[in-house]
């Protein structure tokens, strides 16, 4: 059984599908790494909705932003900038663990 949460929510992403383009779905599933060098143009691919995630290296990605706080300005470029305003997914790849040795994620995993 659904709640009229569930049926809000689901109007409200049937709604946005509708609006979105091919290009732009296409681009919420790109995950682009970020800790290799990274062409400064993925900025407009940012602002055209053609990037849905960055991948690794996310404390000094800047995509040759200058300034403290980049990752921040491209979040919020992302969301003030882009046609739908859809935020970037941020993902780091830890299976060593982020600043810290245990549990690992792939340790927790098969809880």
């Amino acid at each position: 059984m659904t709640s009229p949460t569930d049926s809000g929510m689901t109007a409200f992403i049937d709604a946005l599908l509708a609006q979105m383009t091919l290009a732009e779905k296409l681009g919420q599933i790109n995950l682009v790494t970020t800790n290799i060098p990274v062409n400064p143009d993925r900025i407009e691919d940012i602002r055209a909705g053609k990037i849905g995630g960055l991948l690794g290296g996310l404390v000094d990605c800047g995509f040759g932003i200058d300034g403290p706080g980049p990752l921040r300005r491209i979040q919020e470029m992302a969301v003030k900038e882009s046609r739908l305003g859809s935020p970037l997914l941020l993902a780091e790849d830890v299976v060593h663990g982020q600043r810290s040795g245990f549990p690992i994620p792939l340790g927790v995993g098969g809880w």
